[in-house]
């Protein structure tokens, strides 16, 4: 890894928080809004973390392999869930009365 991706990865770290300061601070978004918005931010940054991982023990002995393995299985296991955040965020259901 170098210089160049630690500083992709911080730009990334601090967007991530002003957004959720943003999405906690915005008055035009529900409560429900708000919570799946703050949890595919947590979910970003939980990936992105995953991936620092993957690139760290990447060229360690065979020992380490394991943690290369869930790291990136993980990372790419849950990439799809922002996703699904954002669509439970943008659903209209309304209940019936």
């Amino acid at each position: 890894m170098n210089g160049y991706f630690h500083v992709l990865k911080k730009i990334d770290i601090f967007v991530l928080c002003f957004m959720c300061v943003l999405t906690r601070l915005s008055e035009s978004l529900n409560k429900k809004q708000k919570r799946g918005f703050l949890f595919a931010l947590g979910l970003i940054a939980l990936i992105s973390l995953l991936e620092v991982v993957t690139l760290k023990v990447d060229g360690l002995p065979k020992i380490f392999r394991w943690i290369n393995i869930v790291s990136n299985y993980l990372g790419f296991g849950l990439t799809p869930s922002v996703c699904m955040c954002l669509v439970y965020v943008l659903d209209k259901k309304t209940k019936l009365r």
